[in-house]
């Protein structure tokens, strides 16, 4: 992926990239999950609805 997506990790209380991105729908929108590349925990990041 050339765009690195970037979350909030809850466990390490920062900012972080998601490493192992999955780009899905969820209640009408689009959403990135992947994990931490520090702490591995679950990171889900809601998207725009529509790629420009």
């Amino acid at each position: 992926m050339p765009e690195e997506i970037r979350g909030y990790c809850v466990k390490c209380k920062a900012e972080r990239v998601i490493k192992n991105v999955e780009i899905n729908w969820a209640a009408g929108r689009r959403v990135a999950k992947g994990k931490c590349p520090v702490c591995g925990a679950a990171i889900t990041r809601f998207l725009e609805k529509h790629a420009r």
